[in-house]
């Protein structure tokens, strides 16, 4: 009658982008100007649901991002997913945050209108896309523009067990959770 699948397995999976590494938060505008006026990092943690009568997204951001930083001033911020070819290159995005070399997102890629993710040799190029009140990157396959519902950091008296806490956060720069109402959802066009 039934037969037990992984979650991997789920038909329609929303867990597959952010398990492989090619899924971006991103926060800002394009068109306000100034030195840093978007940002993104790679998301290695969300998830997808319905909460207080609304599509919801999670978002996971250390307190040294920049993204973090954009998220905290702005109402809406974006998901950008990507074809499999970004993975490599995206991956590097939420590795070590800050200034160049460690970020993907560097000022000189800013100022060229394009983010430059490094990916061994190779350069993959992002080119930001202003949508509704933040920015994605036209090279995305999905983007989910979403409304900041929530924020609050986690800390280490809300783990229930301590071994996740340890293997995640031994420097004690918790995450901050932020819910976000999924407000459009864009998909590339394939015509």
């Amino acid at each position: 009658m039934f037969r037990e699948i992984s979650v991997e397995e789920l038909p329609g999976n929303p867990f597959i982008g952010a398990t492989v590494g090619h899924v971006l938060v991103s926060a800002g505008n394009i068109k306000e100007g100034g030195r840093f006026p978007y940002n993104a990092t790679t998301a290695s943690w969300g998830a997808l649901g319905w909460l207080w009568d609304r599509f919801v997204a999670t978002a996971y951001l250390r307190p040294q991002s920049a993204t973090k930083k954009l998220v905290d001033g702005a109402d809406r911020f974006a998901f950008s997913f990507f074809s499999p070819k970004y993975t490599e290159a995206l991956a590097l995005g939420g590795k070590e945050p800050g200034p160049p070399p460690k970020c993907f997102c560097s000022p000189f890629s800013f100022l060229m209108g394009q983010i430059l993710a490094k990916c061994g040799w190779d350069t993959v190029r992002l080119t930001p896309y202003s949508v509704d009140g933040t920015v994605s990157f036209k090279q995305a396959s999905l983007i989910l523009i979403c409304k900041k519902l929530y924020q609050a950091p986690l800390s280490a008296d809300g783990f229930t067990t301590s071994d996740l806490s340890e293997q995640f956060y031994d420097a004690d720069d918790f995450h901050t959770l932020y819910l976000g109402e999924i407000l459009k959802v864009y998909v590339k066009n394939t015509s």
